[in-house]
């Protein structure tokens, strides 16, 4: 996972970090699917996101749950990922 940080676009990485934190503010439960939706920026290693994801867990913004669901990418075809619960959602008052 170092070298796979390491290897990724700072800017990318900048990016990811800053959609994930808008995104768990939103969602009480997320997955990497969440985060790609809205990263604009384009990364030659999409491997990236698992760091990206352990440094939001670092930052105490999201933790892991036991849960995996099918992804809806098609380059992962259908592939298991993570279910990561929010510690910063706030719901909405109306």
């Amino acid at each position: 996972m170092r070298r796979v940080a390491h290897n990724a676009s700072p800017d990318w990485k900048e990016e990811a970090l800053a959609v994930l934190a808008r995104v768990a503010k939103t969602m009480p439960e997320l997955t990497t699917d969440d985060v790609w939706h809205l990263v604009k920026e384009v990364t030659h290693e999409p491997r990236a996101m698992g760091p990206v994801m352990k440094a939001g867990a670092t930052a105490g913004i999201i933790e892991a749950t036991d849960r995996f669901k099918l992804t809806d990418r098609p380059s992962r075809h259908r592939a298991p990922v993570r279910v990561w619960r929010s510690l910063v959602y706030r719901e909405l008052p109306f």
